[in-house]
């Protein structure tokens, strides 16, 4: 089933959406058939920079990703990668593994049923929409659809270097004191150290000459009708211009997130990636350290395959006792 979406952030036009769609429907050509797969392309008309791709291959691009591709190579690098998650099955994987995770909790709470995926994930509160939080893929899901990708653009005549030159991009680190925070798609998708050596392995194994990536007449016409069209403001963005904002900012030191909390709240670091953040009179000093006993407790870590969620929890609650013993000595 198509995902149903009634943004009023979508593009359109029907030119905009016949390129992108073009390209799209020849690339996926090029990769793993699958009968049960129809796939879509659609551009989101937003700023941010992600992409989403729903099981059977309904594959949504935001506009803000599209503007960091300088041609139609990197554009169409994109895509191939998008397209092999698909094909590889990632996106369900990621869902399957977290409704089973959650399995246990489910069955206590009366909320088994035999109606399907969908509707187990509507239970459990998982967001099937615009910003699925399950379509984080991990990093043997990243290396396993660059390499598909690679396969994709070779067979499709297009530079297998763009892709390597699009992630580096989309992963350039933040500069200066007004940083702007990494795309969305670089949290989605990471690209860790091994995964980009190994994309630079297969790409040479191709021996496909590597030459300068120029923007075609088509593809700047493209980009120069999205600029023309006025970008989507969400409704919540503009409400929140008209009011005092009476919370402050906490972002990851390397802007993988950012929150805000409430302005008397005190902030705890704990880890690089988390921290603690307390109310008034939240936060108990012990023998054995700090007790958060009113507020938020948070952090960034990956979980090890067959690890439940209850064990990644309780992971989290014993390091950030570790660190509250630590703090107190």
């Amino acid at each position: 089933e198509i995902p149903k979406r009634d943004w009023s952030s979508d593009v359109c036009s029907s030119d905009l959406t016949t390129y992108l769609r073009n390209m799209g429907v020849a690339l996926s050509g090029s990769a793993p058939r699958s009968p049960a797969f129809r796939y879509s392309f659609q551009i989101v008309n937003m700023a941010e920079a992600n992409a989403e791709t729903f099981p059977a291959g309904h594959i949504y691009i935001d506009r803000g990703l599209i503007e960091l591709t300088s041609n139609e190579h990197e554009l169409a690098a994109l895509l191939a990668h998008e397209i092999a998650h698909a094909a590889a099955r990632h996106g369900t994987q990621q869902l399957s593994g977290q409704l089973l995770v959650q399995t246990p909790a489910l069955a206590l709470g009366g909320l088994t049923s035999q109606g399907g995926l969908k509707d187990q994930a509507k239970k459990l509160g998982f967001n099937l929409g615009a910003r699925s939080t399950f379509l984080r893929y991990n990093r043997e899901q990243e290396a396993e659809a660059n390499l598909m990708a690679v396969d994709i653009l070779v067979k499709s005549q297009y530079s297998p270097y763009a892709l390597s030159s699009i992630l580096k991009t989309i992963n350039k680190p933040p500069t200066g004191a007004g940083k702007t925070p990494l795309p969305g798609y670089a949290f989605n998708h990471p690209q860790v150290e091994e995964t980009t050596a190994l994309l630079d392995s297969e790409i040479s194994k191709r021996r496909v000459p590597q030459r300068p990536l120029k923007p075609g007449t088509e593809y700047s016409e493209f980009r120069a009708a999205l600029g023309k069209i006025p970008l989507f403001t969400p409704r919540e963005e503009i409400t929140a211009r008209t009011r005092p904002d009476p919370t402050k900012p906490y972002e990851h030191p390397e802007s993988y997130y950012r929150l805000r909390y409430p302005e008397r709240w005190q902030v705890y670091p704990t880890t690089n990636n988390g921290a603690m953040i307390a109310a008034p009179g939240g936060m108990v000093p012990t023998t054995n350290g700090n007790d958060l006993r009113t507020g938020i407790m948070f952090d960034l870590f990956s979980v090890p395959e067959g690890q439940t969620l209850e064990q990644a929890t309780n992971r989290l609650l014993r390091s950030e006792e570790h660190t509250s013993e630590l703090q107190s000595r």
